[in-house]
């Protein structure tokens, strides 16, 4: 490893002891990391002169020399993250903690071309008008996209619910965003910012599990898998890909459409074969029941094979069912693995917002500081 790596990583590791705990003296870093002192105090000076990092008196203690305590300063940088869910764009101003400043939403089409780009330019304006930002840096733009993306190469692999059914270059709606902003733009898959924006807020609250599967429920079906306390893409950014599971082989479609478990459990065919209204807010005992029981065996694979813990739900349809779902799909799931599984509603206030913008700070850090 470059010795130019090492610093970087020293820094980031710095950084997120900071973020996670908001207030400590480089004594406490070294501490909790195993850095040694030098390296501690060449990364967090990185980070006070990126005014990440400030002064906040002197921890009190009983003898000797008293150090100097440091607070994470959330105000310094900020991203965009843009949440596109096929038929609603939500886009919102987060700081470098997860925190949601200025968010709205809007009503789009299933398109992801030339008048998307420009939704999005006029919502990153339109929140502009609401926030000064003159005293801190705007790290970027992040876009999360309903299908598998590669996020390096700026691709969309496939998108069914979007009509992208093939490799699709994002590029051209990137450059659009990026030349009317003039911030770097990055893509992501939705589902992976969900997961992101989720670990983020569960962190920030001392209660985040090092891995855990999030799993939306909604217009399509999908997850995203966190190990270690980091994103699985997957060599081909195909992990997460729950809609494709099947229950028998018959059932199984490998092609680049709609799969097996997204078809049963997606908004549409919910409302459709149940005469389920999701406005409504009020889903029979009989649609629940379906819903977890369809849900269950792969909930169970899943996490069998990962030795996961932990599984967050999101979605439109967590949403519309709240408690009843969580309850059944805990009941029946618990009959299918191994060892106590935890299935729970996510807690972050806008975990796809907070997601997408949080790609673009990890993406950026190095250079920022």
């Amino acid at each position: 490893m470059l010795q130019s790596d090492i610093k970087n990583m020293n820094k980031r590791i710095v950084f997120d002891q900071f973020r996670d705990h908001r207030e400590l003296t480089r004594v406490d870093v070294s501490r909790r990391t195993g850095i040694s002192m030098p390296s501690v105090l060449k990364a967090v000076q990185s980070l006070i002169t990126a005014h990440i990092l400030v002064p906040s008196g002197e921890e009190d203690t009983a003898l000797g020399r008293k150090p100097l305590k440091l607070r994470f300063n959330a105000d310094a940088i900020s991203a965009f993250g843009v949440e596109y869910e096929g038929d609603r764009l939500s886009i919102g101003l987060v700081k470098i903690d997860g925190t949601v400043e200025k968010h709205l939403s809007v009503k789009v089409a299933h398109q992801f071309d030339e008048q998307l780009a420009d939704h999005i330019v006029r919502g990153v304006k339109d929140i502009l008008t609401h926030v000064d930002i003159s005293k801190r840096v705007i790290a970027g733009v992040g876009i999360g996209i309903p299908g598998a993306v590669n996020p390096e190469e700026h691709q969309i692999l496939f998108a069914p619910l979007i009509g992208i059914n093939e490799a699709t270059s994002a590029q051209p709606v990137i450059e659009i965003v990026q030349n009317a902003l003039n911030w770097p733009v990055f893509i992501e898959n939705d589902v992976n910012t969900l997961a992101i924006g989720e670990l983020m807020t569960r962190r920030s609250r001392g209660n985040c599990p090092d891995d855990l599967l999030f799993i939306s429920l909604g217009t399509g079906v999908g997850a995203g898998l966190i190990l270690n306390g980091e994103l699985r893409q997957g060599v081909r950014h195909l992990c997460g890909e729950i809609g494709y599971y099947a229950n028998h082989i018959s059932d199984f479609n490998s092609r680049q459409d709609e799969g097996w478990l997204e078809s049963q459990l997606n908004t549409d065919a919910l409302m459709k074969n149940f005469s389920f209204d999701l406005a409504s807010h009020t889903p029979s005992p009989t649609l629940v029941d379906h819903v977890a029981k369809t849900l269950a065996p792969a909930i169970a694979n899943y996490v069998t094979f990962l030795d996961i813990e932990t599984v967050i739900l999101g979605g439109v349809l967590v949403e519309s069912f709240g408690e009843a779902l969580i309850s059944r799909l805990s009941e029946v799931t618990s009959q299918l693995v191994l060892n106590p599984l935890k299935i729970e509603k996510h807690i972050a206030q806008e975990p796809g917002i907070v997601g997408c913008a949080t790609v673009v700070i990890n993406q950026r850090l190095n250079e920022l500081i």
